[in-house]
């Protein structure tokens, strides 16, 4: 295809799929995934199991190509937060059904747990959400406001997305950044300027949230923590 020949503008943020090491672990786990689909399927267990294809975290930006997201592992920008998400569940969902609700792992638990028919455990799942009754369209939102991230490391910083917005928190400097992901999905357009109630509403979401989970940040950087989350 002649990727190979093509030179990035920044190594350490790719923008060609062009690594041939990594082409080939997805491969690897292609192959997988189907093997563990035949061997359910040869068990008669296919249809009394639910399959979930997610990640982490998005690709480091070494290796592999996060674009049009911009970021990479190790931020909050959506190259950083932004993964698949694929869930199968043989005669319970339609296949090739869209859902473009945003989900976030902490919601795998308690939707585990709905899927096995066991009760819910609030006190052990209380950042997620089930969305079991979205897999089966029986519902078209969940309810809650917004979703948060705490990041303590490298570039120190959190972030909410509510709606379309998403707010970045630089906890070092206490300056933000505010985007619209429906228009802008790379991230390119800093929003903050325009919107400065929008700001100062979701800041306070966000700090709110940090106090309420008591979140965490390492001692040897909090003398250089302005943000204040009192």
């Amino acid at each position: 295809m002649g990727l190979d020949t093509l030179k990035e503008a920044n190594p350490g943020e790719k923008r060609y799929q062009n690594n041939p090491n990594y082409a080939a672990m997805v491969q690897h786990m292609d192959e997988n995934v189907g093997r563990v689909i035949d061997c359910l399927t040869e068990l008669n267990l296919d249809e009394k199991t639910v399959l979930i294809f997610t990640s982490d975290n998005g690709g480091k930006g070494s290796v592999t190509s996060n674009y049009p997201l911009k970021g990479m592992k190790h931020n909050l920008d959506e190259g950083g937060i932004r993964v698949p998400l694929i869930v199968r569940w043989a005669g319970q969902t339609k296949p090739g059904s869209i859902s473009d609700i945003p989900l976030i792992s902490n919601d795998f638990y308690p939707s585990f747990l709905e899927f096995a028919g066991a009760p819910l455990r609030p006190e052990q799942h209380m950042d997620g959400l089930s969305f079991k009754d979205l897999l089966l369209a029986k519902t078209s939102q969940l309810d809650r406001e917004a979703i948060f991230w705490h990041y303590p490391h490298s570039r120190m910083e959190g972030a909410v997305r509510k709606g379309d917005f998403k707010l970045l928190l630089n906890y070092k400097t206490g300056e933000s950044q505010l985007y619209n992901l429906r228009e802008d999905i790379s991230e390119t357009k800093d929003l903050s300027s325009q919107y400065p109630e929008k700001i100062i509403d979701m800041e306070k979401l966000l700090k709110g949230w940090l106090k309420q989970v008591d979140a965490k940040f390492p001692k040897e950087l909090c003398v250089e923590i302005k943000v204040s989350v009192n």
